[in-house]
């Protein structure tokens, strides 16, 4: 054993860790995993000494996958991390440093994922996880606020590894059987409805998806049947409230096309399972309807993969009871879809694929025109009736008299009736004593000119009187 070096200043230390990367046999085996061994203790060892943050952690991390004896050697430093990790009594910060190194290592040759899946990471990095789960289940508020946090990016790190393995790799039948209902449910009591940044809610969002996909994989791939344990979950509906508010959340603001396929994998399994097809709540719902719409919306006409999934999703959303009756964005939907089924379009010619699911989606009972059933027309015959008896009625008990003249001989006209709309309120006016008729004509004069007074013949005038001369 090395004797422990102490470090008066920050500087001293970096230089030390760049000192520790020089190897003198890198082909060695011996000699690298002696080097490999002293740098990940002596990181681990500082860890909230001279690596406070995140920064010097990658900083760490960074200058060992980059050295000349990692480079030579990847998949004995991968199997040899991944052997630490087995462990159980190891330091936590060695710990955490050794899997973020694995992190940093896959995600900047994605080609390692592979090593780290045959050299068994999958089981191993879930052991750790459990180990961890387990620990978090037992711990208190009071616990140190340090060395919990030492806990909590540890798990965060190694669920970031496992989600990146269920997203590129296929995992074994052997290796989803590891996986048990305590598992599973930790993570979904565990959610929390926070902020996206939360890197720790959100890793163990990602890996419930991620396994998923997986479950859904193997479903397909294997005869003999493999529990789904995260629907088999969501079907006891007591964990299931927080995991679906981060559903919508992430579905809502994800812009990972991957992540959102893997949420409309879960949402689409989710609806068309009998046990879970009821888990939302109706306002969860119309959040999805306006997620859809606008994403779908939004999408690029080349964007064919994504656009079919949301409207595969889309359909047995439409399907919920709730909207048969509240017909939430119903002219939006029609008239997306009705673009979508290529019905009328000159500009872009959608696919097969696309017509076919967006015509299913238009095809729903409760987004078709609306048409007058028998009784709709019924109330409306009753409803127009009782208008036009109202108006009926009001004429009749007002006062009617027939046509009459003034002093001067001026015709007074009657009133007149409101306009009759239907024949059939003759009917009604029949019962009426007097029938009621206009006013005779008045006479022209002799100069072709209308007046308002009544023709009188007038005597002619007198003679004028006979001149006689006297």
């Amino acid at each position: 054993m090395e004797q422990e070096h102490i470090f008066a200043h920050s500087e001293d230390f970096w230089d030390y860790v760049q000192s520790s990367l020089r190897c003198e046999s890198p082909g060695e085996l011996s000699t690298v995993n002696k080097a490999l061994v002293k740098y990940l203790k002596l990181v681990g060892d500082h860890i909230l000494v001279f690596v406070n943050d995140d920064q010097d952690l990658y900083r760490c991390g960074l200058s060992l996958v980059c050295s000349e004896f990692y480079e030579s050697n990847k998949q004995f430093c991968v199997s040899k991390q991944l052997s630490l990790l087995s462990i159980d009594g190891l330091d936590q910060n060695i710990r955490l440093f050794s899997s973020y190194v694995l992190l940093l290592d896959c995600k900047n040759d994605s080609s390692q994922l592979q090593v780290m899946y045959d050299y068994h990471a999958f089981s191993v990095l879930y052991r750790s996880l459990r180990q961890l789960f387990e620990t978090f289940a037992l711990l208190d508020d009071d616990r140190d606020m340090g060395s919990l946090g030492i806990l909590r990016k540890t798990c965060t790190v190694q669920l970031d590894i496992m989600f990146q393995m269920c997203k590129y790799m296929s995992i074994s039948y052997e290796e989803l059987q590891l996986i048990d209902t305590f598992f599973i449910n930790y993570i979904f009591e565990s959610l929390v409805v926070a902020d996206v940044d939360d890197v720790f809610n959100a890793a163990k969002f990602k890996l419930i998806l991620a396994m998923n996909e997986q479950f859904m994989i193997a479903a397909r791939q294997h005869h003999h049947h493999l529990e789904n344990k995260v629907l088999s979950v969501v079907a006891t509906h007591t964990t299931f409230r927080n995991f679906s508010e981060c559903l919508l959340m992430f579905f809502n603001r994800e812009e990972d096309r991957c992540l959102q396929i893997m949420i409309s994998k879960i949402i689409y399994l989710i609806f068309t399972s009998k046990k879970t097809a009821d888990v939302f709540y109706h306002n969860d719902l119309n959040v999805m309807v306006d997620v859809l719409i606008r994403e779908l919306t939004n999408l690029s006409e080349e964007d064919d993969s994504i656009r079919h999934t949301f409207l595969r999703v889309l359909y047995p959303l439409l399907q919920r009871k709730q909207f048969e009756a509240s017909h939430y964005k119903k002219a939006e939907l029609v008239s997306l879809l009705t673009y979508l089924s290529g019905i009328g379009q000159t500009f872009w010619v959608p696919s097969d694929t696309t017509k076919r699911l967006a015509s299913r989606c238009l095809k729903l009972s409760w987004l078709q025109p609306q048409s007058e059933t028998t009784d709709d027309v019924e109330s409306i015959k009753s409803d127009h009736s009782s208008i036009i008896n109202d108006r009926i009625d009001t004429a009749v008990s007002s006062t009617v008299s027939l046509p009459s003249t003034t002093k001067n001989g001026h015709i007074i006209a009657p009133p007149q009736l409101p306009h009759q709309h239907h024949r059939n309120s003759d009917t009604s006016l029949a019962s009426m004593s007097k029938k009621i008729t206009p006013p005779p004509p008045v006479p022209r004069h002799r100069n072709h000119s209308d007046t308002s007074l009544p023709y009188r013949r007038q005597a002619p005038p007198p003679p004028p009187p006979s001149r006689k001369k006297k």
